[in-house]
């Protein structure tokens, strides 16, 4: 006999089924919200929309482990990893790639750079970009894998082509630094491109030089200001220095007033390059001064960018210091400083410092040429810039307006 009861539950089950896919809907959306906002970093929104969702869903489970171990106190940090770990287990990609970082960092756990890199791996191939190049950082390093450069080339070009910035500006950085760049330009800029229009800054800085030099794409100076100002802009001196170089190339290809109004704008430039201590811009603004180009004629001032230049180990500089103390421009005469200079110039390969150093020789005592030499051996550069931990991987800030 059939119960009465049962067109009642048949009438339940069909209002469950058709249910069913605007709970699946909703949730989808809720997901795709809470995403968005940990993307950001609003762990805020994220949050309370992920942990429902994290009950069964493995894509959920993984988002709020990550922010709950790069955001949270001692105990939301466990909850992460258990999180991670379970979504991990189970399969889930960015799960493996948030808890990489841990073993990468001993944050949680305990530092295991093997099991980062074995997770790296799987999370690549699980399709996250970001997996790919930290993993060929791991091979570029050799750390947790034997250090392999084809391998990191290799991670790096899978980053790359699956649209990650990072994985876009290490392979052209690492084709860029190879003795195959010149026959690899145009491979070179594109990548530089895609990574600066995603926010990478340094590829700004790099892709500002190709077209400003015209290596790989059409000479530009337009568009070389665009990304050069936009990286100077973003705390990159690098950019400043080569911001300077094209008023610069501006500056000798006009006369008069433009002339002098560009040959202030190079200058300025390089001020603000050489104030955060890029040896380049230092000796360049040295010129400036010295010439009176764009700035007034001023030797002290002069001498003293040479001398922070060459104190940095820049060869240019510490040739023309060189020449100037040993043949006494402006009244300012140090034989044995001057020969010192000279030295460390030829020893870096400055195509005129030999000569000038030959015949300082000329001029100098046993004694003098041994104090010189002496000073030279023990010359230590004592560098204003060093890298930031944050140009490895710097936070991305893409240009605004239009880019052209």
């Amino acid at each position: 006999m059939v119960p009465r009861r049962l067109p009642h539950a048949l009438a339940l089950a069909s209002l469950l089924a058709l249910a069913a896919p605007v709970l699946a809907e909703d949730k989808a959306a809720d997901l795709a919200k809470a995403v968005a906002a940990a993307e950001k970093g609003d762990a805020v929104t994220a949050e309370p929309l992920l942990r429902p969702l994290a009950l069964d869903n493995n894509e959920a489970a993984a988002w709020l482990g990550y922010l709950l171990v790069q955001h949270g106190d001692e105990d939301n940090v466990r909850e992460g990893m258990i999180l991670l770990r379970r979504a991990a287990f189970a399969g889930n990609a960015r799960a493996k790639y948030g808890l990489a970082f841990q073993y990468l960092n001993g944050s949680g756990t305990d530092r295991n750079d093997i099991e980062a890199a074995r997770l790296f791996h799987e999370a690549a191939d699980g399709g996250i970009a970001r997996a790919a190049y930290n993993l060929g950082l791991m091979y570029a390093n050799g750390r947790g894998v034997p250090r392999d450069p084809a391998q990191a080339l290799k991670w790096y070009e899978q980053a790359a082509r699956a649209g990650d910035p990072y994985g876009s500006y290490a392979w052209a950085r690492a084709m860029e630094t190879s003795p195959q760049a010149p026959q690899r330009w145009a491979e070179i800029a594109p990548l530089y491109l895609a990574a600066a229009k995603a926010g990478h800054v340094p590829a700004a800085v790099r892709y500002g030089a190709m077209l400003l030099e015209g290596r790989g794409v059409s000479r530009d100076r337009a568009r070389a200001e665009f990304w050069l100002r936009h990286a100077a802009d973003h705390g990159y001196p690098e950019a400043a220095l080569l911001m300077g170089d094209l008023f610069g190339q501006m500056a000798l290809s006009r006369t008069g007033r433009q002339q002098e109004e560009a040959a202030k704008s190079a200058a300025s430039w390089y001020l603000r390059a050489a104030e955060a201590g890029v040896a380049i811009a230092q000796a360049k603004l040295g010129n400036c001064y010295f010439a009176g180009a764009g700035v007034p004629r001023d030797f002290p001032t002069a001498q003293r960018w040479y001398r922070r230049a060459a104190n940095q180990g820049n060869a240019d500089a510490q040739y023309v210091l060189g020449v100037w103390l040993s043949g006494g421009v402006a009244g300012t005469t140090d034989p044995v400083e001057g020969y010192r200079l000279l030295v460390l110039a030829e020893r870096q390969g400055h195509s005129n410092a030999a000569k000038v150093r030959a015949r300082a020789v000329e001029k100098l005592s046993p004694d003098q040429i041994q104090r010189g030499d002496q000073a030279a051996l023990s010359f230590v550069p004592k560098p204003e810039r060093l890298p930031s931990a944050d140009e490895e991987a710097p936070t991305l800030k893409p240009p605004t307006g239009k880019v052209p």
